[in-house]
């Protein structure tokens, strides 16, 4: 009888500790690995509001997904982004450092082409970069790429040629 109290004893001694190293692992990898903040860094081509639209989609994914997962994400959601490279520092801090495809033309004064052959909405760029494009007009609806013969025709482009002459894109065979 009391070599069965002694045995329940020790059981339940090692229950509780096992109870104990369980909980303080637990909270051991929370302190190691839960993210207090995150920076976005990028070469000041996307404007804030793009930036602020990316972080609130991080601030909802950290927790969730592994950085390729993230990564592929990001790029999913925002056609603009070509690159995006996640680093996590010592400091519970992470440093997302996005490249952006490069910006062709302003097209229609509301969209623009980028280097993908992607057209995304002009806000998505800062405003200084949006200025500095020089800018066609296509007649044809706006999808969100361009037809492909007009996007061989604008790569093959000099681009000063645009500094001094207007461009408007008809179809095929009118430019």
């Amino acid at each position: 009888m009391v070599k069965n109290i002694k045995m329940i004893a020790r059981l339940s001694l090692f229950c509780g500790i096992c109870i104990a190293v369980g909980y303080g692992s637990n909270k051991l990898y929370q302190t190691l690995f839960n993210i207090d903040r995150f920076d976005i860094c990028h070469n000041g081509q996307i404007s804030t509001t793009s930036c602020e639209m990316i972080s609130a989609t991080l601030a909802n994914t950290f927790q969730s997904l592994s950085f390729s997962d993230i990564s592929q994400k990001l790029k999913d959601l925002f056609p603009f982004i070509h690159n995006v490279s996640i680093a996590q520092l010592p400091t519970k801090e992470i440093t997302v450092t996005l490249q952006p495809y490069t910006p062709l033309y302003v097209i229609n004064n509301d969209h623009i082409l980028l280097e993908s052959g992607s057209i995304v909405p002009q806000h998505v760029y800062d405003e200084t970069l949006y200025n500095a494009l020089s800018h066609i007009t296509y007649e044809q609806p706006l999808t969100t790429s361009l037809d492909r013969t007009c996007f061989s025709c604008l790569q093959s482009l000099n681009r000063s040629l645009l500094n001094t002459y207007d461009l408007t894109w008809v179809d095929d065979n009118e430019i």
